[in-house]
């Protein structure tokens, strides 16, 4: 039986706080980026959200820029594993696709804070890892290759993709998309790419399943900690699960996004607390100096 030296145990310990540390981090961004975009210098704010000090932060994160984009990779890799987990690998790549931007979109009306920080963030993370680049592409190539789609090329088919379902997104989280306008505006994504009208309104209205996203996703850990900022109980709010079971199907999304993304949403930057710098006394010189985080 092998044992553990007590070097091996600290090394472990300590990979496992900074593990947690990196999420906390990522939650909070996920957060303060889909109230206030990537334009703003949203720093102070994520460091405000973790409660964490500023030492702590670049511990981690050096910049605006990097930030968003391990926010955005946990986003997509989180999501892309489970919908392709639940994808039937015999399937056509067009059935595969269609099926895949549904169950998309019915976890950003589940998870309003998912289509807000889309919305926020639309093109500009800089990586190809992006959530809104990494399903499509794959599909719609494979559909190429397997002569489903004709006379198009990945390039130009994605662009269709990505822009149509980013304008149903940006829908979705205002409260104006109906069931119906998502189902239309799919079919004529599929019509779009050379697909014939009846096997198109075949494709996007088969039966699926909605994903089951746990407490430990990303998704759920942020729409805790938000209901947490906001001083209220995870109980209390239809769109923060506390497990698989408290998942609420998203048969009216208008209302969906109206319980987190209105008015609270709104005032999220002015709930959250701000956090004073902690700091030590030198006792030679008694200046204040910048307490350096772990």
């Amino acid at each position: 039986m092998k044992t553990h030296t007590k070097g091996e145990h600290r090394t472990r310990v300590g990979a496992e706080r900074r593990a947690r540390m990196r999420r906390k981090l990522v939650e909070a961004a996920l957060i303060v980026f889909a109230e206030k975009g990537v334009d703003a210098s949203i720093i102070d704010d994520v460091i405000a959200a973790a409660g964490v000090s500023r030492g702590t932060f670049y511990n981690y994160f050096r910049s605006n820029t990097e930030l968003l984009i391990a926010t955005s990779e946990e986003l997509a890799n989180e999501l892309v594993d489970l919908i392709e987990g639940s994808l039937d690998s015999a399937a056509p790549s067009l059935v595969s696709l269609a099926t895949g931007l549904r169950l998309f979109l019915d976890v950003v009306g589940r998870f309003p804070l998912l289509g807000r920080f889309i919305t926020r963030i639309g093109l500009q993370a800089e990586s190809q890892t992006a959530l809104i680049f990494v399903y499509p592409k794959k599909h719609i190539a494979e559909a190429i290759r397997r002569g489903e789609l004709v006379g198009v090329d990945t390039a130009t088919a994605l662009d269709v993709v990505i822009g149509c379902t980013l304008v149903i997104v940006a829908r979705l989280s205002a409260g104006s998309a109906a069931p119906s306008y998502i189902t239309s505006m799919l079919t004529m994504i599929m019509r779009a790419l050379g697909v014939h009208p009846d096997r198109a309104a075949k494709i996007v209205t088969g039966p699926v399943t909605s994903l089951r996203l746990g407490p430990e996703t990303l998704l759920a850990r942020s729409h805790a900690h938000l209901a947490k900022l906001l001083g209220e109980q995870p109980e209390r709010r239809g769109q923060v699960p506390k497990s698989h079971s408290d998942l609420p199907e998203a048969k009216d999304s208008r209302a969906t996004i109206r319980t987190v993304a209105g008015s609270n949403m709104a005032s999220t930057a002015r709930t959250i607390p701000t956090r004073r710098r902690r700091s030590r006394i030198d006792s030679a010189t008694r200046k204040s100096v910048p307490h350096r985080g772990t």
